[in-house]
């Protein structure tokens, strides 16, 4: 049996790097028939109102949603100097269109930051002193890191007031007294 013709539940067997709905023919790109026919049906069931996946399994195709968008997205189908067009300029416009509309109607909105509303990473700490040790390495990692300390590098408007911190810092420091009592009674 040939490569190309195996089948895993319903999907292509692994083609490397050739594009789906083309095969390679005396070094050239060209159009596999079956395979750009299903392309074909798979935007036309898009197009009339079905799910990426259930427009795939349409025509047999057992893919993820990631892949069927992926397919319908490529450019590569419009035709360039190495892959011969499967659909046309039109066709690939108004899978675009129906994908942005469906996007803008989805009761999941995507929303995008602005610039300054992203705070800058934490990328600098220091470690205030240990004073404590614990027997169990767990309990001394958690104290350890409970002793890091971001430099601070918000702006000073958005900064915590210093008795915020140590009020933090002792609320923490008592409830771990809390959990050894505990433990010890």
């Amino acid at each position: 049996m040939k490569r190309q013709e195996k089948r895993y539940r319903g999907r292509p067997a692994k083609r490397g790097h050739i594009p789906f709905g083309y095969r390679i023919k005396n070094g050239r790109a060209v159009v596999n028939d079956k395979e750009a026919e299903q392309l074909r049906q798979i935007i036309s069931g898009y197009l009339s109102g079905l799910s990426y996946i259930n427009a795939a399994k349409e025509v047999g195709l057992d893919m993820g949603h990631s892949s069927v968008k992926n397919l319908l997205q490529h450019k590569r189908y419009l035709g360039d100097d190495f892959y011969p067009a499967i659909i046309d300029q039109e066709t690939y416009e108004a899978v675009e269109s129906e994908r942005l509309r469906r996007l803008e109607e989805s009761p999941i909105k995507y929303y995008k930051r602005e610039t300054a509303d992203i705070r800058p990473v934490q990328t600098e700490f220091v470690i205030d002193s240990i004073t404590e040790y614990f027997t169990d390495p767990y309990e001394q990692a958690e104290y350890v890191y409970s002793r890091i300390i971001p430099v601070d590098i918000t702006p000073t408007s958005d900064r915590k007031d210093t008795s915020d911190r140590q009020h933090e810092e002792e609320a923490y420091q008592q409830e771990k007294l809390d959990e050894q009592d505990k433990e010890n009674s």
